[in-house]
């Protein structure tokens, strides 16, 4: 068995023997869980020590066959390792031991190990803590992937001898369009004699058709096609792209679920459009956001009335304006790297029963999300449930059941909540909600208030 191979592996390793306590004189590596503290088998004291699961599944895809998770437990009276904390250190060296590595158990089936991340934990005692406090024991999660590699047998006919078989066919040509080392596109024909043999490619193309390219016979040829190794293709032009291109382009989209739309093109034209589309699909029902840009070479104002994104480098008067008119902008941090200043869009004076949250992006993306979810689970029970007190309670469960997914996904603040419109009371097929819900916004903004004295107070 796996386990069986890992354990003997670890357990002779000289380094971890020497990182890890003993139980009943052999290192302290244990399957699935460890004795208890009070075990009189430990050769105190019972800290540092590991214990491991593997958790098997079926994939017929062979993607991953399972999930091998390695508990690496210390606490603060443990020793460091050559200037390493103690979890660290056996972290390290677990890490050269296991990732990597194949696994043959006795079925002949054959696994392999792929390290997939490490998480760090902290414990009281009684609970799993995260910070605050000093932990009692603390530790380290370590997740494996276990990639499957099955046992390789023959069988009559072979799949893999008659693919050989296909591919070296000399019968059979194939014309393959590459992008770098991407295949793109594959065109099998049969490889006649002469012109039988550019009949034949002429007509798989006609067949198939191609994304890429268009294929013409220019002149007649007694010659077969003649044999070509990555040879670039030369010539072609760009697709004329114009408003009307973008116009189908929307209309083929519309009936489709989608978040976000980003556009190729700087045209005022074909960007009021698009802000002609995105209203109609906001006011049939869909939740979405666009996106454009401007060019650079556009005068700033402009662009300030305009909302665009900027690519050049601002003053921070400049910076405000922007943010104040919508833009999304880019900075430079303390860190030297690039980041978005603000995530605002160009809701710049909400009205009516609008609050400034509409004005994020981040936050128009969770409620749009919230929307979503609740038509989803709704729209299920439509014209399947009364509308008496017992259907709509039924919405609210389901809808509920929504809001606190998304206050445990921090997407929302604790409390979110669906009760019946008192001042809309149900009649006929219709039944009105109100959805209490507060969206999380992200820190942006921090002040400082500094309190310095030219000396401190001496009462002596």
């Amino acid at each position: 068995m796996i386990e069986r191979l890992i354990y003997e592996q670890i357990t002779g390793d000289e380094q971890i023997k020497g990182m890890l306590t003993t139980y009943n004189g052999t290192p302290a590596f244990f399957y699935q869980k460890s004795p208890q503290d009070g075990d009189e088998s430990w050769d105190k004291p019972c800290y540092p020590r590991v214990d491991y699961n593997i958790d098997m599944r079926y994939d017929p895809e062979r993607k991953m066959a399972g999930l091998l998770s390695v508990n690496i437990w210390c606490t603060n009276e443990c020793t460091a390792v050559d200037g390493d904390d103690s979890d660290k250190a056996i972290e390290k060296r677990l890490l050269e031991l296991l990732g990597g590595v194949f696994y043959t158990g006795g079925d002949n089936s054959t696994v392999c190990a792929v390290w997939n991340r490490s998480n760090a934990f902290a414990f009281d005692g009684n609970r799993i803590i995260l910070q605050n406090s000093t932990p009692e024991v603390f530790g380290i999660t370590m997740l494996f992937d276990l990639l499957e590699f099955p046992e390789q047998t023959s069988t009559t006919p072979d799949p893999v001898t008659s693919a050989n078989t296909w591919l070296n066919d000399p019968a059979v040509s194939e014309l393959l369009i590459l992008e770098g080392t991407a295949q793109l596109e594959r065109l099998t024909f049969a490889n006649a004699d002469g012109e039988d043999n550019i009949t034949a490619l002429i007509a798989a193309f006609r067949k198939r058709g191609s994304a890429y390219y268009n294929l013409t016979k220019i002149t007649d040829s007694a010659e077969a096609i003649a044999t070509v190794d990555q040879e670039k293709i030369e010539g072609g032009s760009d697709p004329v792209i114009n408003v009307a291109a973008y116009s189908a382009a929307f209309e083929a989209l519309e009936p489709h679920r989608w978040s976000v739309l980003s556009i190729d093109t700087d045209d005022a034209a074909t960007q009021l459009l698009m802000q002609m589309f995105l209203n109609r699909a906001y006011l049939s029902g869909k939740f979405c956001m666009g996106v454009t840009g401007k060019p650079t070479t556009a005068d700033f104002e402009t662009r300030l009335t305009d909302a665009a994104e900027l690519t050049e480098p601002l003053t921070n008067n400049q910076y405000e304006r922007a943010i104040q008119s919508g833009m999304l902008t880019f900075s430079i941090s303390s860190r030297n790297k690039v980041w978005v200043d603000s995530g605002v869009n160009t809701l710049t004076s909400p009205v009516e029963n609008d609050d400034e949250g509409w004005k994020k992006i981040k936050r128009v993306k969770v409620r749009f999300e919230l929307f979503q979810r609740l038509n989803d689970i709704t729209e299920p029970l439509v014209g399947r449930i009364n509308n008496d007190p017992d259907g709509r309670m039924t919405i609210i469960q389901k809808g509920n059941g929504v809001c606190n997914a998304m206050v445990a996904e921090r997407k929302l603040l604790a409390g979110a909540h669906i009760e019946n419109d008192p001042e809309n009371l149900p009649e006929g097929d219709s039944a009105w909600f109100l959805v209490f819900a507060d969206d999380i916004d992200a820190f942006e903004k921090g002040y400082f208030k500094f309190q310095f004295r030219f000396a401190p107070d001496n009462n002596n």
